[in-house]
């Protein structure tokens, strides 16, 4: 194998699958520490810790995910099949099967995390809205966690379902179907759908919500000497739209050219 081949190798064996597994690691005792913290009647009360037990939820999803739809199937090109005749064939069955059911479901969960991290952040901006602020009463519905959490995963599992036709399994191989190549399909699937519904609306909120609360907290800062508990998690969630951003931008581009 040439030096770029032992790169992506190692990438593909070694390293994609350790960022998975230790990111569902960490994302599941987030999940569990949430719970418990639950428990006490004050946080019972507070929306947003419904919405990060959902948000981890989703993520951990995309990671176990991704491990059979992109890890295991990239992991095939590195097999000698004249070696390992028998375990190649049953990695392609098996691949065969989680891509074609496991991709729209990976897709679904990605659209969720995408549009609760939305809800998170104005839910955020709105706790931290003076009483007057004409926001502070347009955006109580997100107070509304649960009705918000099921809405979120009701449409981005609806708007998924189509993708189980994209692909299929056929004598062991996973083929694409016409439906993914028809332009039709192309414009409101990835254009419409995915890069404006899915990733530019929620985009410019997120920039939205999260400049606007960054300001009305350097504003409060210089009436305050300590930040209240509410400044405190706002600039969390500031802080988490940023690693966002840097880490979904490259990814979305790539898909939108691909």
């Amino acid at each position: 194998m040439s030096y770029s081949e032992v790169i992506s190798c190692a990438l593909v064996i070694y390293v994609e699958p350790l960022l998975c597994c230790a990111g569902f690691i960490l994302n599941v005792t987030c999940i569990v520490v949430f719970l418990t913290v639950w428990s006490h009647g004050y946080f019972r009360k507070t929306s947003l810790l419904l919405y990060l037990i959902a948000l981890s939820a989703c993520n951990a999803i995309q990671l176990i995910l991704s491990i059979f739809v992109l890890v295991l199937p990239g992991a095939e090109q590195f097999i000698d099949e004249e070696l390992f005749y028998h375990e190649s064939q049953m990695l392609r069955k098996m691949n065969a099967l989680t891509v074609r059911y496991g991709y729209p479901l990976l897709m679904a969960s990605n659209y969720a995390s995408i549009w609760i991290l939305s809800l998170i952040c104005a839910q955020r901006y709105q706790s931290v809205c003076n009483p007057w602020n004409v926001w502070k009463h347009r955006l109580t519905i997100v107070k509304s966690s649960k009705l918000c959490i099921f809405i979120v995963v009701f449409c981005a599992l609806a708007l998924n379902i189509i993708r189980f036709w994209e692909l299929e399994a056929a004598d062991g191989y996973i083929r694409v179907t016409t439906l993914r190549y028809d332009i039709w399909y192309k414009i409101i699937q990835e254009g419409i759908i995915y890069g404006c519904i899915v990733y530019g609306f929620p985009m410019v909120l997120l920039l939205w919500f999260n400049y606007n609360t960054f300001k009305l907290i350097r504003v409060d800062e210089r009436h305050r000497c300590r930040p209240s508990a509410e400044h405190r998690t706002a600039m969390m969630t500031v802080c988490v739209f940023i690693f966002f951003f840097l880490c979904t931008t490259m990814a979305a581009s790539i898909r939108l050219v691909m």
